[in-house]
Order: C-alpha cells, then structure tokens, then sequence
C-alpha cells in the first residue's frame, strides 16, 4: 500500500477556471482508475500558486508504475479539451501546462511540457523526491490542503472577533477565495471611521465584501461595528492603505445615499433606455419589458394566487430601475439595495420592496434564496432573461465555460431546489425563447433552445459532483424531462439506496437496461416520487427473472452508461 502524489505546474490559467479544472482532473481521473479496477481510499485535489495537486491514499495495487500513472494523467489532461481566453490568447489546460511530477514515497518522474521560467525561484518546482517536495511546503510555509488552509483563516479571524465582542458575517464565497489565493492565509483586524455606521446595513456589508472583500464583524446583538477582517500570507507585509480606502469609498456612498434623487424609483425605469445591457444586446429598458412578459409565464406553470402575480408584474417593472441612478452607475453591486431603498421610501408594499432587492439572490454560495414566493419567481425570471440574452448576443463560442453564466445558472437551480419548484424547465425555456422571438426576432431558434438546455444540465451535473454524488449515478439519468426538482429528488434517492447497498443498484440498472422486456407479463405499478425509494429497494434486491419488470417500471428514466 503506498500513496501518490501528482504535482501538474502551470501558467495563465483564470482563476474562474480553477475549480472547473479541479473537478474535471478529479473525473477524468477517477473513471481512469476505475478502468484499471484501481483501489485506493481516497483522492483530494488543491490547487497553490499555479500548481494543480493530485493526492491518492492508500493505493492497494503496488504492481502500477511512475509510466503507469502518466498515462493516466496525460489521458485525463487530453481529454479536457475546453478552451479559455488569458491576455486575449485562447489556451487549453493542456497548453497551460508547464511540467507534471509524479510522486511515490521511493521515486519520482518529471514530464516536461512547455519552459519553466529559469528566474522563477520556486522550490516546489525544483523538488526531486516526495522528501523533498513535502519540505519545500514546510520551508515556504504552504498549506497543502485547502480545508486546512480554510481552518487555519477562520480560527485565527473569529479569535480577533472575540476579543472585540464580536462575530464574523461569514461569506464563503470571500473565504473560498482567501484559500485559492493565499499558501497559508492569516487574519488581518482593519477598520473604518465609526460615523459611518450609520449606513443601512445591508449596503454596508455589501460594500466591504464586495468592493473590498473583506468580512464585516457584528456585535451579538446585531448591530453593525466597524471592524472586518481579511487575509493574507503569513509573514507578508500587512498593507494599512486597505483602511483609507474603505473610508474614502464609504464617504462617497454616504454622500451619494444623503443626496438621493427625489425622483420616484417607477420614474427611473424610462431612464434605463440609457443603460446599455449585456454585450450591448439593447438595453435595460429592453430587458425590462422582456421580464414583465417573461415572469407572469412561470406565474402560470406554478399556479400562484393572484396577489402573488400582482407583486411579481410589479418587482419585474421595478427591479432594473436603479440601474439608472447614480449611486448604481459608480457601484454597480448596490444593485437591488438601492431599489430597495427608493421603493420603500415611495411607500411600496414590503413585498414589492423586500423583491426589488431579493431579485438578485443568491449572488454567492452561503446567501440565502429570496424569501417570498413573488420574489423566487422573479429572480429565476431576471436570471434566465440573462442567460438566453448572453447566448444569443456572445461571440464566444466557449460560452459554455463563462464563470458568471454558470453562477447565473446555479443561482437558479439552487433557488429552484431550496423551493422545491415543481415545474418543466424545457416550457419555460420554449416561452421565453418565443418572447424572444417576438422581441429580437431571433433567427436559430433551435440552435439556441438547444445551448440553453445543454449548459442547464452541464452546471447541474457540475453542481451534483461538488455535491458528492457518483458521476454514473448522474449520467445513468435521462434528463429529456428538465424538472430539476424532480430529477434531484430522483438522484438523491438513488444515491442514498445505492450506498445502502454498497453500489449494487447500480449494477442492477445496468443490468435491468440490456433485457428484453417486450415478453413481460406483468403490469408494471406506476411510478411517482413518492415511491421511488421503495422501487430503488426492490429492484436493488430483485432476481433477474424480475428485471424486466422493472424495466416496464422506470421506462425513460435510464441510460446506458458509456
């Protein structure tokens, strides 16, 4: 038994890309070792300072080579073939690739693919043996793993609250971002003139996480204080500039806030005809009037009450409008709180006025969906609206790939799965498409129904890896019916009954999809959602005389695994 250790160097890769490349290295991988009916415990990915970390525990079968395990990691890297834009140039991982080391406790081997840069002072690079590379991460101070260098940030950040009474407004977007970014991350105390805590709250953390990326501290009893805390290496100089700027930035919103427009929020959506939208695809009155026809359909397809309808026609026409002010133009991440805060003042309903904002939720992964029904609506509207207008008006043809389309995407299925929505994206998709048509007159009808549905599942399926289920228990699924509700309550039950049964479900599904069930003399019980637990059980358990009549059973909800 032995473990291994990959180490890929690299350059010019976005940092958007990385946890994409991460989870396709982490199947690719995974399905080659499955091919060699390898046996390991466990396989953990990270990523430091353009190095790509790949570490296999406990492999079983001693008989595989260094060569062995390099053709397993040249044929995962071949078969990443997406492509991504660094300084204007399109690259592919494989052409990012600088040289790949591969590590045992006895030997090592190097694959050399582009240059290293000779004035790169880089021990890791340079190591020779698995010795060598684990005390170059002790030497340089690196945390190999990322859950530690995660742990490592938050003990030191929630110490410095303490010790002001206070908590830490936890982000897990920033905090994702603090462990790519730094080898051993610390925390940082900063703060701000306390003459400004008298700015809403909401735009006061958002300003300070999203403008400066740095964590808000809250006292107990929820009042803002105007300390944070931010990250950086150990032993790096501390910069004091951060402070200043944040003064500066928060003077120029409270000034903006103070001099707020008298105008009624209704009277800034005529203005948005001056906002230009997305790869200049019209603009934000354009979409607007998209979304008043677009919102009202998913109002039909989910059966909502009519004061639910009367508040999602109104949040649709008021939801852009602060695009328009001033505040919004200088900081475009005060959309939503400024709307909130005009329609409000203009005396809105709470729900029109709580939609306006919540609309724009969830913008990262620890935020919370919007909380009213009026408002779910709308936000899946508004981010559909955004992902047929990006497809159609891009001239990228790895849209696919665009980290702010795909998080526009799990925005919406997070919404959709926490809301337990029950209804076929496939019609919304086709009614938003016609109101489309109707608008730009769009000529690929098929082609961009066809784009949509394909990135849709592409992010579910991304989504469901980092959620820890099988890639063959996502790919055994038909996904011809896009009721993402539905289907997840349909993998999640495979997965539970399939780990029950230490994989055999699986075995059987592939089993039960090569019979013949034309000659079966039963009829099948229907199947709803309520019963697939209970199904999964039996056809875990069933004789192969049985399988045919299962097959009948779960008809169009298969496919057979490549």
């Amino acid at each position: 038994m032995h473990n291994l250790l990959i180490d890929i160097v690299t350059k010019n890769i976005p940092n958007d890309f990385i946890g994409f490349i991460n989870r396709s290295l982490y199947e690719k991988i995974r399905k080659e070792f499955k091919k060699l009916q390898l046996l390991y415990s466990n396989i953990d990915l990270d990523t430091i300072k353009d190095h790509f970390f790949i570490y296999v525990t406990s492999i079983e079968n001693t008989k595989y080579t260094l060569e062995d395990y390099e053709t397993i990691i040249i044929n995962a890297i071949d078969s990443i073939n997406f492509k991504y834009k660094y300084n204007h140039e399109s690259l592919s991982f494989k052409e990012s690739i600088l040289q790949i080391k591969i590590f045992n406790e006895e030997q090592h081997k190097t694959i050399n693919f582009n240059d290293v840069d000779e004035n790169k002072n880089n021990e890791l690079v340079n190591s020779s043996t698995f010795n060598d590379f684990s005390s170059a991460l002790l030497k340089n101070e690196i945390i190999l793993k990322k859950d530690q260098r995660l742990e490592s940030f938050e003990k030191s950040a929630n110490k410095l609250a303490r010790a002001n009474g206070c908590s830490i407004i936890n982000n897990k977007s920033i905090m994702n971002e603090y462990a790519n970014k730094f080898d051993y991350p610390v925390s940082v105390e900063g703060s701000f003139d306390e003459k400004y805590l008298c700015i809403d709250k909401s735009i006061l953390y958002t300003v300070l996480m999203e403008n400066f990326k740095v964590l808000p501290m809250e006292f107990e009893n929820g009042n803002s204080s105007n300390f944070f805390v931010y990250a950086k290496n150990k032993n790096s100089e501390d910069s004091r500039v951060l402070c200043a700027e944040i003064n500066n930035k928060l003077e120029e919103i409270n000034n903006l806030i103070t001099k707020k427009s008298d105008k009624k929020l209704e009277d800034f959506v005529e203005d948005l005809k001056n906002v230009t939208y997305i790869n200049n695809y019209g603009n934000f009155y354009d979409k607007t009037q998209r979304l008043i026809k677009i919102s009202p359909e998913l109002c039909k397809m989910l059966s909502v009450s009519e004061e639910t309808v009367n508040s999602v026609n109104r949040i649709s026409f008021l939801c852009k409008a602060d695009k328009a002010t001033e505040i919004v133009k200088k900081c475009p991440y005060l959309h939503g709180l400024i709307g909130r805060l005009y329609a409000k003042s203009d005396g809105e309903e709470k729900i029109v006025y709580d939609g306006v904002y919540e609309h724009i939720k969830p913008r990262f992964i620890s935020e919370s969906i919007p909380n009213s029904t009026a408002a779910r609506i709308v936000a899946i509207s508004d981010k559909m609206e955004y992902v047929m207008s990006y497809i159609i008006s891009s001239s990228d043809e790895n849209f696919k790939y665009n980290y702010k389309l795909r998080k526009t995407i799990t925005s919406v299925i997070s919404i959709i799965l926490k809301s337990e929505l029950d209804f076929n994206l496939s019609d919304f998709i086709t009614k938003i498409l016609y109101v489309f048509l109707q608008d730009k007159g769009i000529v690929d009808y098929e082609y961009f129904e066809k784009s949509i549905k394909e990135i849709i599942l592409d992010v579910y399926r991304d989504e469901c890896i980092k959620s820890g289920y099988d890639f063959d228990e996502i790919d055994v699924i038909n996904y011809a019916n896009l009721n993402i509700f539905k289907l997840n309550r349909l993998l999640t039950n495979l997965h539970e009954i399939n780990s029950k049964y230490n994989g055999k479900l699986m075995l059987q599904i592939q089993k039960m999809l090569e019979v013949n069930c034309n000659e079966c003399k039963y009829t099948p019980m229907e199947l709803d959602i309520n019963n697939l637990c209970d199904m999964f059980e039996r056809l875990s358990k069933c004789s192969e005389e049985d399988l045919a009549f299962y097959k009948l059973i779960f008809k169009g909800v298969f496919n057979k695994l490549n």
